[in-house]
């Protein structure tokens, strides 16, 4: 017993005695810059590489074998240039005793002033070109090392003031992370190691530097390499962002799973978010992942996905699930956002929220069972698209009761001024790029102050074609249409037909335009077509007119009329040679002024913003109106000429008949044409009846005056007092007394015999003419020809 004491406490102090030895001698004797160039030709043979190592080699032997040097720089491929990797100094331990069993326990691996700039060229080649070697020479080596346990043990990691830059020219980005510093504990000891990670980043995608701290603890299994994580905490600072990253635990698998739970981001300020994800199980080799529920809120609104499955997230993401937002007060979070948005009915906005199914991917996304609630409204029904490059849309939505007007700020500022050409301009682009096929639906939609019901509206399209088929009802009408787009080259076409069949106008106009031009019962059919080529438009069409039992605003006719009775008493003052000043005739319209119609018909052609029209048929009390003018939208003016008529025997026009519309001066007007003409704005037409005209008829109604006198002189024909007689009434009682007369001085005739003396006076004469032929007896219809042509010239002598 005492022997084997001795050899044991003989061998420790052998042992003990080589190991001074060894920290003393090998020093003395082994200079590792002696193979500084040997070192250098290996990375060279072995990866085309240049090795710099411009300081001074430095060797520890124990406790133990390490290695020191400052100035260690490693090159880029010959196609990309400069230096992959430099250091200031890098320091390595190994513990030299359990490397006679293959372990591998390596103390705190220093680096100071560390520089990766790691490229990526647009062939594709990087900087790691080359280092790996080629396959057959790894499977060499794999099969060298086959079945050996090497356990690698890492004390820590001490990286300062590093620089890495990672510069993709394939993607054309920039990424920059300076004063990194990274500092480990034992991550495959017998218990969690702390971590904590500190620096900036910089992306050439973004002006503002991103400042990060990260803190966790960490676990590596040498046995199975699984990787075990708690505790982290990520803090990240960029702007005026301040992002708050917590992690409950997280482990990785060798089979490739990771399973997160209690995931939580908040961003800090004034717009505060926080999301949520309580459990994520992910595999990295099937590129699967599934998340329970994943939630984020924002000031009151809150937006939940449940149900979320993940497949190909690496190669080609993909995703289902369930979306929500439970109803929120959207005008309180507008309130929150100091957004200047005010709508006008301040009880809408109350209750938002919506639900849907999703399907997406990187190529396009699908929505079914859609439930869009804002307010008391509901859109439902399902979309997608394929391709959000050039989007592909398939829809079909219903909508109930909307007012969309409600959810519009009031107009408190006034609008600027459009003209008529501008509003028919048609914004041709926005119909270019349009491929969508699908229907919406809405029990009542209200926009633009219009009511729209059962509405039914089919879009179809293929490339270069769109066609959209609206259907309603309206303010007891319906509206009934068809609207074409089509693109050939660089022409554009646009048809449009529409019709507006029996609806009132008054509400119409008034919710439209709020103008009440128009009152009464109408259709209105509008065929219009559009041709743009190089962006100039042009348009071709007609709209077709026609309203029952209305009234027109902004003339009245009755004003017309009545302003010609003022004017009357200059007319006996002009001579034929002399006419009235036209002005003094003038009308000037007024949003007040009104004429009731029974009937208005009328066709208008437009071509390049120019209304034409030749058929106007306005039908009034007591009066009827034709027209013929144009429009000009663009000016939004007119030039039009009218012609109006009064009727001669009307008795309830204007209230007492004619002698009320016309007044006595004028009714001589009654069952002739006043031509009056129409110029001006829209707004305030100037109305002007033709003065030459007017005063045509009133030099020939005074010469029919005149002549009517000379007549009943003449003839001693009596009127009453005061009345006049026109001239066809004079020659027509004139006839009717000549006729009178001749049948009364005509023999009597009933035997057909003349008396005895008259036939014997007859024969003798006959015996004295001998064979003479008898005179032809003339008709009744012959001898008053006779007495008219008489008549005529005993007058005109």
């Amino acid at each position: 017993m005492l022997r084997l004491f001795k050899w044991l406490l003989g061998f420790l102090v052998t042992l003990t005695v080589l190991v001074l030895a060894a920290v003393v001698i090998i020093p003395m004797v082994f200079d590792p810059n002696d193979y500084r160039d040997n070192i250098v030709t290996i990375v060279k043979d072995k990866t085309g590489r240049d090795l710099k190592l411009d300081g001074e080699l430095t060797m520890s032997v124990f406790p133990w074998l390490g290695i020191r040097t400052e100035g260690l720089t490693l090159s880029q491929p010959e196609e990309i240039g400069g230096d992959m990797l430099s250091v200031g100094t890098a320091q390595l331990r190994i513990k030299f005793a359990p490397l006679l069993s293959k372990q591998v326990h390596i103390d705190t691996v220093i680096l100071q002033k560390p520089e990766f700039r790691l490229v990526t060229l647009k062939n594709g080649m990087d900087s790691f070109s080359g280092l790996t070697g080629d396959d057959a020479a790894n499977e060499d080596v794999a099969d060298d090392t086959a079945g050996a346990a090497v356990a690698l043990a890492i004390q820590g990691v001490e990286i300062t003031d590093a620089l890495v830059v990672l510069d993709d020219r394939q993607e054309g980005s920039l990424l920059e992370l300076s004063n990194l510093n990274v500092t480990t504990g034992n991550l495959i000891g017998d218990s969690l190691a702390d971590i904590k990670l500190t620096g900036q980043m910089k992306d050439s995608a973004s002006p503002d530097i991103t400042l990060f701290d990260v803190t966790a603890k960490a676990l590596i299994n040498t046995d199975t390499f699984d990787v075990q994580a708690s505790d982290l905490l990520a803090q990240v600072q960029q702007g005026d962002f301040d992002i708050a990253v917590t992690l409950d635990s997280m482990t990785f698998k060798q089979s490739s799973q990771i399973d997160v739970s209690g995931l939580n981001v908040a961003v800090k300020g004034a717009h505060a978010v926080q999301a949520s994800m309580p459990n994520l199980v992910a595999n990295l080799d099937s590129q699967t992942a599934t998340i329970e529920t994943l939630s984020a809120k924002y000031q009151n609104i809150e937006a939940v996905v449940s149900a979320l499955k993940v497949t190909q997230f690496i190669d080609q993401p993909s995703a289902t699930g369930r979306f929500s937002v439970p109803a929120f007060d959207a005008r309180q979070l507008v309130k929150d956002l100091e957004l200047d948005f005010e709508p006008s009915d301040p009880q809408v906005l109350k209750a938002v929220g919506l639900s849907a199914d999703f399907a997406g991917s990187l190529d396009g996304a699908v929505i079914q069972k859609l439930v869009v609630n804002l307010d008391d409204t509901a859109l439902t029904g399902s979309a997608s698209v394929v391709n959000f490059e050039q989007p592909k849309l398939k829809f079909d939505l219903n909508l109930t009761d909307l007012n969309l007007d409600s959810y519009l700020p009031e107009d408190t500022e006034e609008e600027e001024a459009v003209s008529g050409g501008e509003a028919l301009a048609v914004p041709m682009a926005a119909f270019k790029d349009i491929d969508a096929n699908g229907t919406f639906k809405a029990t009542k939609l209200t926009t633009g102050g219009v009511a729209l019901t059962d509405i039914d509206v089919v879009v179809k399209s293929t490339p270069g074609n769109v066609s959209i088929t609206p259907r309603a009802n309206l303010y007891e009408g319906k509206l009934d249409g068809a609207i074409v787009f089509n693109q050939s080259g660089d022409k554009s076409s646009l048809t449009v037909k529409n019709e507006i069949d029996l609806v009132q106008l008054s509400p119409l106009l008034t919710d439209a335009v709020e103008s009440d031009l128009l009152r009464g019962i109408g259709t209105l059919v509008l065929d219009l077509a559009v041709t743009e080529v190089n962006g100039v438009q042009s348009n071709q069409g007609t709209i077709e007119l026609r309203a029952k039992n209305g009234a027109l605003s902004g003339i009245d006719v009755y004003d017309i009329v009545g302003k010609l009775n003022s004017a009357a008493d200059l007319y006996s003052n002009f001579s034929s040679d002399q006419q009235p000043n036209s002005d003094d005739a003038k009308v000037q319209g007024d949003k007040s002024d009104s004429t009731e119609f029974s009937e208005l018909l009328g066709t208008f052609h437009v071509k390049d913003f120019l209304m034409t029209n030749d058929d106007l048929k306005f039908k009034g009390p007591g009066f009827e109106i034709t027209g013929a003018g144009q429009f000009d939208l663009d000016k939004e003016n007119m030039d039009y000429r009218v012609n109006l008529v009064i009727q001669e025997n009307i008795s309830g026009a204007g209230g007492d008949g004619i002698q009320k519309l016309l007044g006595p001066k004028l009714s001589w007007l009654g069952g002739k044409q006043i031509p009056i003409h129409c110029t001006g704005s829209f707004e305030g037409p100037i109305c002007l009846p033709d003065v030459k005209a007017l005063y045509s008829f009133y030099v020939s109604s005074k010469i029919n005056d005149k002549k009517s006198e000379f007549l009943q002189d003449k003839l001693g024909i009596k009127t009453e007092e005061g009345k006049k007689v026109r001239t066809k009434d004079i020659f027509k009682q004139l006839l009717l007394k000549e006729t009178a007369e001749d049948d009364a001085q005509e023999p009597t005739q009933e035997s057909g015999e003349l008396p005895i003396g008259e036939r014997d006076s007859e024969s003798a004469a006959q015996n004295d003419q001998g064979a003479t032929e008898a005179p032809v007896e003339k008709t009744k219809k012959e001898l008053r020809d006779e007495r008219k042509r008489k008549l005529l010239e005993s007058i005109f002598k």
